[in-house]
């Protein structure tokens, strides 16, 4: 696409394993790639719980740009730079995040048992990544006291987006699309410094 179209700016995501997959060279190939196509890039690895939506959700992200444009800098930025500052705004912390944010769930928690033969693992303030759940995915976070999966409202708001904004399909094709997709709050970041 980028050799056909050349767009003057593009970004990249991908999980944060790319970097080490093949001890490295998938990623060097892929800046090389990059490189000799006429792009400049600037990558960074980017955590979603760093920018307003309580997810643990690591993410490499490549900004391109095509030599000779104008090269705004995005990458590297930290906490300091998210709109959402790092920290969850009223809304978006975790217990909101669990059953529509009623104060009854004050205290709930999540619990990750989807590795077999080990302990499970306790959230209580970022959620584990929200995963792909549909056709044989991985066993789904439970909350905690109630003993449950997350709905998939549960899984838009981690996401940062809004409420029934997946409607329409299956709860399956629902949990695919949102542990497929980038979170919100993290692009709206990025495109900020680009634009």
């Amino acid at each position: 696409i980028l050799r056909e179209k050349q767009p003057r700016l593009f970004v990249f995501e991908n999980v944060k394993g790319l970097l080490s997959h093949d001890q490295g060279r998938t990623f060097t190939t892929i800046i090389s790639t990059l490189d000799e196509l006429g792009y400049d890039i600037q990558w960074q690895v980017l955590n979603s719980k760093n920018h307003g939506v309580p997810q643990n959700r690591e993410r490499v992200f490549i900004i391109g740009h095509l030599r000779g444009a104008s090269r705004p800098k995005v990458l590297p930025f930290g906490e300091s730079d998210s709109l959402n500052n790092g920290k969850a705004p009223q809304g978006n912390d975790l217990a909101y995040c669990l059953q529509g944010g009623n104060d009854k769930h004050r205290g709930s928690y999540l619990v990750d048992d989807s590795y077999k033969n080990r302990e499970p693992r306790v959230y209580k303030e970022n959620a584990p990544t929200v995963r792909n759940y549909g056709g044989g995915g991985g066993l789904m976070p439970i909350v905690i006291p109630q003993i449950r999966r997350l709905t998939p409202t549960e899984c838009e708001r981690l996401q940062g987006f809004p409420d029934g904004w997946t409607e329409g399909v299956s709860d399956t094709q629902r949990y695919k699309t949102l542990g497929n997709a980038v979170t919100v709050n993290v692009i709206q970041d990025i495109f900020r410094h680009m634009i």
